[in-house]
């Protein structure tokens, strides 16, 4: 989008433009205005990868195949060289930029008088080129000095991931989008360069910020880029392009003041003064358009021409964004937005002094309005309707998980989102999270991005760390326990308990019970009121040692589980479930799990040795609660 005049790409391939058109930038052979869109002329045969357009020109990569080498054609405004033919004369029609093949890159970005493109040519990872008007070193070749020729841009010979230009500065991603570095040259007359100064720069500089973003768009004289859940700006903020509540311009990084929670940022924009961003709420798998900043021409699309400081939402429905929405761009004081992968249904917003909204008028609107004539196309294909399974949906710290997509129709690309994949192929990505995460995953074929689906990866922890050691041999049961205490419960007072499970049956049914080891090694019958403590006292950051069993024969002990736990009394261990299971003895009738059986698990009919007597206790899982009688 340009400063006063939009463009498409068509289902066909072509590019239409419609607005102000003085210099030549629509691409139409004439200098006549337009308030619907005209085709750019001398682009047959060409495939159309990527358009960007400046104040008054507009430049598009091209090829003749997919598998071709592309080439950048530009026209409209030369004054400054940044048509990059070599010359400084304007044009009306397409012309090719001189010396350059870009590869198989599609990225390309234009500020209001310069041009700048990723080449991908001879198996580089990212060359960046700029041309055009230098009197802010924002073509970030070390000069001032304007080129009608693409010029290399410095220390950026290889690595760039995502470029962005406005207005007198440009700015580029740097490495993968997990460890990202950002660089910003050029002008830098409200902190727009993000370094923390405001003195301007012929070469990248770094932004000031550890934040690694994926997508970054430059403004005439702001910043904005967005992370997976987040957005950050920085530069002017007059009217609050910032977002982020206030109208203090910046020279670092601030975050922008917007939703929170299971939402997704993906593509960003910045232009005059106000700001646009997509969000994805992975929750209800629905998308939203909003915007912030200056809005007395309706540029916020919120229905009013009231300035905001905090993003507000554009006044598209879910549906119209759902089907596709995700193309989205801004110059000047207006919006417009791709609704539909095949390019036919564009909505644009805010100023249209010129037609630039491509409603057939010249009235400004503060809700978006259908771009007319960009002609038919054939009905388009679904979207991949995906779901998503997680094998195992609950792992241990330190585990993996595999996530797996299905879709339907099938999709060609999957984009994952949530955290970073340690390794994926396709429809698939393990993850190893450090804390329970959604992840979320969109496919994508030849009619676009389906809405995403999304799946919980639980990590749970042990109650306590816990390290046993010892055994069984013989037929003598020795074994040890070294406990850790939670973060929280260190320097507390409270009592670790050791204790069993066994079953007693005698001239009948019988049932599991509670009971401790005496002092001469034999299982007696307990309750919570009754449990004896290990030790007591206040709980220390090194831990416990407990001896569970010292030379205890098995046959004392046979089908008993011992546990050991810690909490202020022994109702609230149980009743919180502060205790681990730490050796089972086997016997005719194991008692192992009797804590997660059920609110009943411990009620029954059971003999007392001690006394010769019968007893029945009763029990509840939680908020445990005994009761003993003997006969």
């Amino acid at each position: 989008m340009g400063n006063d005049h939009s463009c498409t790409i068509t289902y066909d391939g072509r590019v239409k433009c419609w607005g102000l058109n003085a210099s030549g930038q629509l691409g139409a052979g004439t200098t006549t205005n337009r308030r619907t869109p005209v085709d750019v002329i001398g682009l047959s045969g060409l495939t159309i990868m990527a358009i960007a357009a400046g104040q008054s020109h507009t430049c598009a990569v091209s090829r003749t195949s997919l598998s071709s080498p592309g080439v950048v054609k530009c026209w409209g405004d030369n004054s400054y060289g940044q048509l990059g033919d070599g010359t400084r004369i304007s044009r009306a029609a397409p012309v090719s930029v001189a010396g350059l093949a870009v590869g198989t890159s599609s990225t390309i970005a234009a500020g209001s008088n310069h041009t700048c493109v990723l080449d991908t040519s001879g198996g580089s990872t990212g060359r960046l080129k700029c041309w055009g008007q230098n009197t802010s070193g924002q073509l970030g070749d070390g000069t001032l000095t304007d080129s009608a020729i693409p010029v290399n841009v410095s220390g950026a010979a290889s690595g760039v991931y995502a470029i962005a230009a406005g207005g007198f500065q440009s700015c580029a991603i740097f490495s993968a989008f997990q460890s990202s570095i950002t660089k910003c040259w050029g002008s830098n007359s409200f902190g727009q360069l993000g370094n923390g100064g405001m003195v301007d720069s012929s070469v990248p500089v770094s932004v000031n910020t550890t934040q690694s973003f994926s997508r970054i768009s430059v403004g005439l004289t702001h910043v904005c880029a967005s992370f997976t859940a987040g957005a950050m700006c920085w530069g002017r903020n007059d009217f609050g392009a910032l977002g982020d509540g206030t109208q203090t311009s910046r020279s670092s990084p601030v975050p922008v003041s917007g939703p929170t929670g299971n939402i997704g940022y993906s593509t960003i924009v910045a232009d005059g003064n106000h700001s646009c961003v997509v969000l994805t709420n992975y929750d209800s798998a629905s998308r939203t358009v909003a915007c912030w900043g200056y809005n007395a021409f309706g540029q916020l699309g919120d229905g009013t021409t009231i300035s905001r400081t905090t993003p507000v939402a554009v006044a598209l429905s879910a549906a119209q964004l759902n089907l596709y929405g995700g193309a989205l761009a801004a110059n000047g004081d207006h919006n417009c937005i791709l609704l539909d992968p095949l390019g036919n249904d564009v909505r644009c917003w805010g100023y249209n002094a010129d037609g630039q909204l491509g409603d057939g008028s010249t009235t400004h609107r503060s809700t978006p309005v259908s771009v007319i004539g960009l002609g038919s196309s054939p009905p388009p294909s679904p979207t991949p309707i995906c779901t998503l399974t997680a094998t195992p949906t609950s792992i241990a710290p330190g585990g993996t998980s595999t996530l797996t997509a299905s879709c339907s129709p099938a999709a060609t690309s999957y984009a994952w989102t949530g955290g970073t994949c340690v390794g994926t192929s396709g429809a698939s990505c393990t993850v190893m999270p450090s804390a329970t995460t959604t992840y979320a995953v969109a496919g994508t074929n030849s009619a676009g991005s389906g809405t995403a689906a999304i799946v919980t990866v639980t990590v749970t922890t042990p109650v306590f760390p816990m390290t046993v050691t010892g055994g069984v041999t013989n037929g003598i049961a020795n074994v040890q326990t070294q406990i850790q205490f939670r973060p929280q419960d260190v320097g507390t007072t409270g009592s670790v308990y050791v204790f069993a499970l066994r079953r007693v049956i005698k001239d009948g049914p019988g049932s599991c019970s509670l009971a401790q080891l005496d002092s001469s090694g034999q299982l007696t019958a307990a309750s919570a009121s009754s449990l004896t403590p290990y030790v007591s006292g206040t709980l220390s950051a090194q831990g416990q040692a407990v001896t569970i069993l010292n030379n205890v024969p098995t046959t004392r002990i046979s089908g008993a589980t011992f546990f050991v736990g810690y909490g202020r009394d022994a109702n609230t261990m149980l009743n919180t479930g502060n205790y681990q299971s730490v050796v089972s003895v086997s016997g005719s009738v194991q008692c192992s799990n009797f804590l997660t059986n059920g609110p009943d698990a411990l009620s029954g009919l059971w003999w007392n040795p001690n006394e010769s007597g019968w007893g029945i206790s009763f029990t509840q899982r939680r908020n445990i609660v005994f009761a003993a009688w003997y006969t």
